[in-house]
């Protein structure tokens, strides 16, 4: 942040401010973000929240950040778990798709003989015309 105001004050055009961080990191590795985003979100519009947004701006703000870090990882989580069944749905369909090519040039299955019965509510037998 110290950089950014010092190439800001000197009039520097392209200096851009670092992005805003929790004061309290998130553990990407050991935190279950989809429930710590639901936690914070529902202390953010609670009672409490929305008074800490009148009265403490910047302690709500990091409430805040903190839901939209754990966010991002959901987004992460659910990008790769679809990335994952895309593999998986083109790994089947290309098998079946060789599958299908190898069995549409066989001879098609015999037809039931008369003599066996025929699947239905009366187990008639078929006629042959």
């Amino acid at each position: 942040m110290q950089l950014y105001q010092q190439a800001a004050s000197s009039g520097n055009p392209g200096a851009t401010p670092p992005p805003e961080t929790p004061s309290v990191e998130i553990d990407v590795d050991v935190d279950n973000h989809q429930i710590e985003a639901s936690i914070c979100k529902s202390w953010l519009v609670s009672a409490a929240g929305r008074l800490a947004k009148q009265e403490n701006p910047n302690g709500y703000k990091n409430v805040l950040l903190h839901m939209k870090a754990h966010m991002i990882e959901v987004n992460k989580q659910m990008a790769a778990a679809q990335l994952h069944q895309d593999q998986i749905t083109l790994a089947t369909g290309a098998k079946t798709e060789k599958v299908d090519k190898q069995t549409s040039g066989s001879v098609p299955a015999e037809k039931p003989k008369q003599s066996e019965k025929v699947s239905g509510a009366s187990n008639a037998k078929t006629p042959i015309s």
